[in-house]
């Protein structure tokens, strides 16, 4: 039953969630496929080959990683953890009390957190934030939003700010794309 409920909250996020030290070396590995790719040195080939093994085993870690955290907890635990993430993605662009969930479900605020950071790798803040810039980039790529409506769409209505968050989540501005 466990390993059911995970896998359809991670396919329902569809966001792998990497550490900061993880993230540093996926964005490393990236950066070398591409110069490997514009410089077309011999073996690039084979080299983008590897970059790309090595990518997808730290998506597979980094979905292992999530696995085993999830299983630590109860079924009962796992129950509302499934809940809290499905409620997360309905209700994106809502007001998020992460209080009022820790006081649904009965647990302290701080309990609340610690879950939640064990399941995810993030604070319910950034966990929220991260999808929140991830669904805009979604929106201005496939609905051909505007970064302003895509931004609006997820609950961001101050565009600065949601800029600031793009380009420290993404790298980039959100304009570039």
């Amino acid at each position: 039953m466990e390993e059911k409920i995970f896998l359809n909250v991670i396919n329902k996020q569809g966001v792998i969630h990497l550490a900061p030290s993880d993230y540093a070396f996926v964005t490393t590995i990236l950066r070398h496929g591409l110069e490997e790719q514009n410089r077309r040195r011999e073996n690039f080939s084979l080299i983008k080959q590897h970059c790309l093994e090595l990518l997808l085993l730290e998506i597979k870690q980094a979905i292992d990683f999530q696995r085993e955290k999830f299983s630590e907890y109860s079924p009962a635990h796992q129950k509302i953890i499934a809940e809290v993430l499905i409620y997360i993605e309905k209700n994106l662009a809502e007001n998020l009390d992460f209080n009022d969930l820790a006081e649904k479900y009965s647990f302290s605020q701080n309990y609340f957190r610690k879950i939640f950071r064990d399941v995810t790798g993030f604070s319910p803040v950034s966990y929220v934030n991260r999808l929140r810039v991830v669904r805009a980039y979604e929106y201005i790529q496939k609905e051909h939003l505007t970064v302003g409506e895509a931004a609006a769409r997820v609950g961001i209505y101050d565009l600065n700010y949601f800029s600031r968050l793009f380009k420290k989540i993404m790298g980039t501005s959100p304009t570039h794309f």
